[in-house]
């Protein structure tokens, strides 16, 4: 009887075994790149909840700068409003301790003080110069709606304090 060779081998000697060990040897690779993908996907899943932990730029930028101005102003609590509209403005409101809600507007009650975000990657922020009106929108369109006809004033990364308190109530 004449053996055939398969892959040098003689033929009686090649097994399904044989043959099949290529196959094993990938499902088993495939079970091995699954289980990294599947612990990645977990990994992903807790750096996602992590990230989303974080806070944003209202509480991050915003919130200190309320923290540091509040202390010049013993007889008031203050309130962050917004992001509003397209250009995301930010108010800080300081009212007066005490005022009911009727009259938190009356007179000097609420003071506040108006930013647009910059180059948020950067930490930059604007002022917003509510006593200017540039007239560049006409009103009713988005523009004014979105009180763009205020302009800004860039902060330096060394504004103070001090020279924001000038703008609070302006």
């Amino acid at each position: 009887m004449k053996t055939s060779k398969i892959s040098g081998k003689n033929a009686a000697t090649v097994t399904l075994s044989n043959l099949a060990e290529p196959y094993v040897m990938q499902k088993q690779e495939e079970a091995g790149i699954e289980a990294k993908i599947k612990q990645r996907e977990k990994q992903i899943e807790r750096l996602k909840k992590k990230l989303d932990k974080l806070p944003n730029w209202t509480e991050a930028l915003i919130k200190p700068i309320a923290e540091e101005l509040i202390k010049h102003f013993p007889d008031r609590r203050y309130e962050i409003l917004g992001p509003f509209g397209l250009s995301s403005e930010i108010a800080i409101h300081f009212y007066r301790i005490g005022v009911n809600e009727p009259n938190l507007f009356d007179g000097d009650n609420c003071i506040s003080i108006t930013f647009r975000p910059g180059d948020l990657d950067k930490g930059e922020l604007r002022l917003v110069d509510h006593k200017t009106n540039t007239g560049e929108f006409r009103e009713g369109t988005l523009g004014a709606l979105n009180g763009m006809n205020h302009p800004t004033i860039p902060l330096s990364p060394d504004t103070t304090i001090e020279e924001l308190l000038k703008w609070v109530g302006r």
